[in-house]
């Protein structure tokens, strides 16, 4: 029996997401849950993402002025979100008018769509224990760090409810 070479981690967990067809969605994911960061907290309020699909992301915009105003900046939307999410690589944004209440999943926590700014007491995020905040240091890849980073909040979110 012959020893294997071990495998880094990325190389590890990357298979693992591509092998269950996790790698679209999760990145799909990271891309919905960072949106107001991604494209600002104004426009953030107008609309929300709804899903991606192969490099198709559609969009619902609230009202028929910023349906017309977001297809102006549909390319520099495009270019913003591929520059903060290479990975997913959009390659065109659909948007269509309607209520962003009705949506099936309720939205991202970080799209706030009221007058006031969020704080971090309306959805406080338990910090990460000592074992996982090391674990995270010695990951050098920094993208790989923040998505597991992620993916350990929202185990700790799901384990509180």
């Amino acid at each position: 029996m012959q020893k294997k070479d071990p495998e880094h981690i990325r190389t590890i967990l990357n298979r693992f997401l591509r092998d269950r067809d996790w790698e679209e969605r999760l990145q799909a994911s990271l891309t919905l849950s960072r949106w107001q960061e991604a494209v600002g907290p104004t426009i953030a309020r107008q609309c929300q993402p709804e899903f991606l699909t192969k490099g198709v992301l559609q969009v619902r915009v609230e009202n028929s002025v910023w349906l017309t105003h977001l297809r102006f900046l549909r390319e520099e939307l495009r270019h913003k979100l591929n520059h903060e999410f290479p990975s997913l690589d959009i390659r065109e944004i659909r948007f269509r008018q309607g209520p962003l209440e009705s949506l099936a999943s309720p939205p991202s926590p970080t799209i706030d769509r009221s007058t006031r700014p969020r704080t971090a007491k309306d959805n406080p995020v338990p910090p990460l224990t000592p074992e996982q905040q090391s674990l995270l240091k010695r990951i050098p890849d920094r993208d790989l760090r923040r998505r597991l980073k992620s993916l350990l909040r929202k185990q700790q979110k799901h384990h509180r409810t």
